[in-house]
């Protein structure tokens, strides 16, 4: 040592000492001492690129971050090509949080220092990084992929601790509060006095509805930084939103739907940057618009909501009550099933599931009323009457211009006397107005078949019903003379004709001829066998 210590001289020399003392401080962790010596032995040579950027590092260990990076860039200016000097600048940089100055330190390093192999490494590490970091904020929404950027920021760049304060609001955004406030006081001693770790701290509190927490931590944030842009908003529109919540709660109390629906829509607009808020005020707005009977309106909200919450129970089953509102059972059901494997317990599910169910098998039924044109309170005689001018206008004998218009016709004509069989028989419109099922009641599981045109013949041989009208050329024996079921052109005595309505009677019970034949003395006295009617066709199944 003291050969080399002859060619420098007494600056040097002082200058030396100072440093080599620093660096004897900075080993054992002493960073302030160490600093004091990198400062004297600067004062002897203000041209030593290595002690600006040593002190660099004293200030990285101690957190001082803008001085970390003011005093790499002296480095710097004394060396351009120490590339040292640009690693702390840019460990300063990645300290502050700001990960885009870090590259860009790292691509003017790489300019200058081509040769230095880990500050080429260095800068792939940190562009690959930033590639990630952009993509966190916008894919929040997806949560799990939000999450695996951050741990590959970290992975790239381990030195980049701000991702962990990222990783808080990303996880209080997530609804995942009780996991962000975790980290967040896990994280303490290394940001104690940075302004952004109280406000992320602050955001999962809030997030959380933990209201006093979150205002202290926030009180700390703004007491580090005055001017912090994300804190002071927060705050703001924390309050325009409580306020403006309780407002549409209470009116939506009070029956003033409407008026809930401007308040809960003025919700909406205030951004605070948490989706989970978001799903409530969709969830009690979807509500507000069913009390006003907007059930497309409600339906929409709804399924805003569980875009952003699929497995909230309550919106399920809402959106469950919308869909019955609607007349969707189907969906209806398929709803009410999800929330019983999230919530068994949920109140009045069971008693929502049966009535849903009960609701479906009635609309597979067809609308025996509607086919017929008559009110649910509609008495006999309205059939009757209903009957009689639409099995006469569809009877397929008198639309046969083509075969498309017979087979409508005939459709139409079946769909009519289902109709007329059910509502004129009392028991099985008791049953069908209950929602039974009528074919697996009657018929044990088996579907049965009565041909409409028996139900017509059936239906004009018991009553004359056109003879009142003075049409003698419309009819035949009782029966329009389009219609034809194999009767010859004399008309059947008054008894074959009572043998065949009875013979009929007898074949197909389910058919209620009593309430024609009640006090109808066309149908007393003794009957013969001897006129019959062929009806082997007439009860074959489908």
């Amino acid at each position: 040592m003291e050969v080399e210590d002859a060619n420098l001289s007494e600056v040097e020399k002082n200058s030396f000492y100072l440093k080599t003392k620093g660096n004897e401080y900075f080993n054992n962790g002493d960073y302030l001492n160490a600093i004091e010596y990198y400062t004297r032995a600067i004062e002897f040579n203000p041209k030593d690129a290595s002690c600006y950027s040593n002190r660099a590092a004293c200030h990285l260990k101690l957190r001082n971050y803008s001085v970390c990076i003011s005093d790499a860039d002296l480095a710097i200016q004394q060396d351009k090509k120490y590339a040292k000097a640009y690693r702390r600048k840019a460990q300063g940089y990645l300290g502050m949080g700001d990960l885009h100055m870090a590259r860009v330190t790292y691509e003017d390093a790489d300019a200058v220092c081509g040769d230095d192999q880990s500050i080429s490494r260095s800068l792939r590490n940190i562009r690959e990084a930033e590639h990630y970091y952009d993509r966190i904020d916008s894919s929040i929404n997806e949560g799990s992929k939000a999450l695996s950027y951050i741990d590959k920021v970290a992975a790239f760049v381990p030195e980049f601790e701000h991702i962990k304060l990222k990783k808080v609001e990303v996880l209080a955004k997530l609804g995942k509060t009780a996991e962000a406030i975790s980290l967040s006081n896990h994280l303490l001693p290394a940001f104690k006095h940075n302004p952004e770790y109280y406000y992320t701290k602050g955001l999962a509190y809030f997030y959380g509805s933990q209201s006093e927490q979150a205002r202290k931590a926030l009180s700390e944030c703004l007491r580090l930084d005055p001017a912090h842009v994300k804190c002071r908003n927060l705050i703001r529109n924390s309050k325009r939103f409580e306020d403006c919540k309780e407002r549409a709660n209470a009116a939506y109390k009070e029956g003033k739907y409407e008026e809930a629906i401007i308040n809960f829509t003025e919700c909406l607009q205030i951004n605070l940057g948490y989706r989970m808020y978001d799903a409530i005020i969709y969830c009690n707005r979807s509500l507000a618009y069913m009390q006003v009977k907007k059930f497309s309106e409600a339906l929409s909200d709804i399924n805003k909501c569980l875009e952003i919450h699929p497995n909230f129970p309550k919106a399920l089953f809402r959106r469950g009550e919308i869909f019955m509102e609607l007349q969707d059972f189907n969906h209806a059901l398929a709803d009410f099933q999800r929330v019983k494997k999230l919530d068994p317990n949920y109140p009045g599910l069971r008693e929502k599931y049966v009535e849903c169910e009960r609701c479906y098998q009635s609309s597979l039924k067809k609308d025996y009323y509607d086919i017929l044109g008559v009110e649910k309170t509609a008495t006999i005689e309205d059939i009757k009457k209903a009957y009689k001018k639409l099995a006469l206008k569809w009877h397929p004998d008198k639309n046969n211009e083509s075969e498309e218009t017979k087979q409508d016709a005939e459709n139409k004509f079946k769909e009519i006397g289902e109709a007329y069989s059910t509502l004129s028989d009392i028991e099985k419109r008791r049953k069908y107005d209950k929602g039974d099922n009528m074919h697996e009641e009657d018929f044990h599981g088996e579907t049965s078949y009565i041909d409409p045109r028996v139900i017509f013949q059936t239906f004009f041989e018991s009553f004359r019903a056109f003879e009142d009208d003075g049409d003698t050329n419309f009819m035949f024996g009782g029966i329009p003379v389009f219609f034809g079921m194999g009767t010859t052109s004399t008309r059947p005595s008054s008894q074959s004709s009572k043998g065949n309505i009875f013979e009929m009677f007898d074949l197909f019970s389910k058919v209620n001829f009593e309430a024609y034949t009640a006090g109808n003395s066309r149908f007393s006295g003794t009957f013969s066998s001897s006129h019959k009617y062929s009806f082997e066709s007439a009860a074959r199944k489908p």
